[in-house]
């Protein structure tokens, strides 16, 4: 019997082409989703940094008092910083991953905290695999905020998935064109208007 199952299992070997390619469509997919892989902390952070760099240059404005000599004041530290650390692990969902990292301090108060965790891989019996998903998704995102003086655990606001849109590949769209950051509950679109939400939220925490 195991004679027979050996000769079938040999049989469907001899009969695969080896010198048979990748489907392009699947190899241009594979490929475009790599590349996303790569620009997914760009996309959902720029949504954060551009309001907070917004915040901050109206503030140095008010600062200045719109004189000319105000030019040449000293420049008092940003009550909202910003920064990013990349190359880091931190666990996504149920699962340790790699990925990068946004955080944004508000120096008031109770000094709110909120980071932005965007994973990429993750560790899958041992080795970081890249997040490919049947629904589409290449990349993973949790949003926490949390009160440093407080030194509680932080709070999980909202969970994102970086959604690959095959049909925009195929018509050759551009990265940015052809990916979206949506929430995870319910696939609605992760907008401008929703990082100023949170931003809003986040510095009414003082």
């Amino acid at each position: 019997m195991s004679d027979d199952w050996a000769k079938e299992i040999a049989e469907k070997i001899k009969s695969t082409d080896p010198q048979k390619i990748l489907d392009p469509k699947s190899a241009q997919i594979a490929k475009f989703a790599e590349d996303a892989r790569k620009e997914a902390a760009n996309i959902l952070f720029k949504l954060f940094t551009s309001k907070v760099d917004a915040i901050c240059n109206q503030i140095e404005k008010s600062e200045r008092g719109g004189s000319f000599l105000g030019f040449f004041r000293k420049r008092t530290p940003s009550v909202i910083t910003y920064n990013v650390d990349s190359d880091i692990t931190f666990r996504f969902q149920m699962r340790e991953s790699y990925g990068t990292r946004l955080r944004v301090d508000y120096q008031r108060g109770s000094l709110p905290l909120l980071k932005v965790d965007v994973a990429t891989y993750e560790l899958i019996e041992g080795n970081y695999l890249p997040i490919f998903r049947d629904s589409g998704a290449i990349a993973g995102a949790q949003i926490w905020q949390e009160k440093q003086s407080e030194r509680k655990h932080p709070e999980l606001i909202a969970r994102l998935f970086l959604i690959l849109s095959g049909a925009a590949v195929e018509e050759k769209f551009k990265i940015k064109d052809s990916v979206s950051w949506v929430y995870e509950e319910d696939n609605r679109r992760f907008t401008e208007e929703s990082a100023q939400k949170i931003l809003e939220n986040f510095i009414a925490l003082a």
